[in-house]
């Protein structure tokens, strides 16, 4: 694997040895739940993704640790929402929040939440910013959410999220480790002790999502 992995791609590539391989069992409405938009739809969010990473570029994204802040920002609300009431993020957070994961160590960080007692919120909002983001910036939403299903122990739908990373960019290095974690059928809760320990590389709890400080769920 390439040297400058992340610590989330570099402490999954130690862990990942071949075991076996798992049988994808994905039914029409998995693959729906992780499916990108369509039509008029895709036009109008492609369109909002190129505005905002253009204003990235442009604004806050000179800036690669004020853009992380504020893309884990807009996470960690959107989280609080949706497990609160089940609010979904506007789309233009949602495109902030795609395209600010491209930033992997933000996308690693965003995986470590699976420790925390949101974790089952963190999928359902993962997903459904699967299903707003387009096949040009997927890629992170998806392997967060890949990883996320995995350390849950939900590996129907961290297949399905997977594959459809690797139909938008084949060599990307995170959806191809993910894929091999899945292969090799590494259980969950080795994927929570990788969890912890890119927590740590990270920062500790001042990268943690929004349940840590009422202590780690259980993974």
């Amino acid at each position: 694997m390439a040297a400058d992995l992340t610590p989330g791609a570099r402490r999954l590539a130690s862990e990942a040895t071949l075991l076996g391989r798992t049988v994808l069992h994905s039914r029409d409405d998995l693959i729906r739940s992780v499916a990108g938009p369509s039509g008029e739809r895709l036009d109008v969010l492609a369109a909002l993704h190129d505005r905002v990473a253009m204003q990235l570029a442009d604004g806050v994204g000179a800036d690669v640790v004020a853009c992380r802040a504020r893309t884990l920002e807009l996470a960690r609300s959107a989280l609080r929402d949706y497990a609160s009431s089940g609010a979904t993020p506007c789309d233009v957070d949602v495109a902030r929040i795609a395209v600010g994961l491209h930033d992997k160590r933000a996308r690693d960080e965003v995986g470590t939440w699976a420790l925390d007692e949101e974790r089952e919120a963190l999928l359902g909002l993962l997903a459904d910013l699967s299903r707003r983001t387009h096949d040009e910036v997927c890629v992170p939403v998806c392997t967060a959410l890949a990883w996320v299903a995995h350390s849950c122990g939900e590996g129907a739908l961290a297949n399905v999220a997977v594959d459809r990373a690797l139909a938008a960019l084949p060599d990307d290095s995170m959806a191809l480790l993910v894929r091999q974690a899945l292969d090799s059928q590494l259980h969950p809760d080795l994927l929570a002790v990788v969890n912890r320990e890119v927590r740590r590389e990270l920062g500790g709890a001042s990268t943690a999502g929004p349940a840590h400080e009422a202590g780690e769920g259980s993974a």
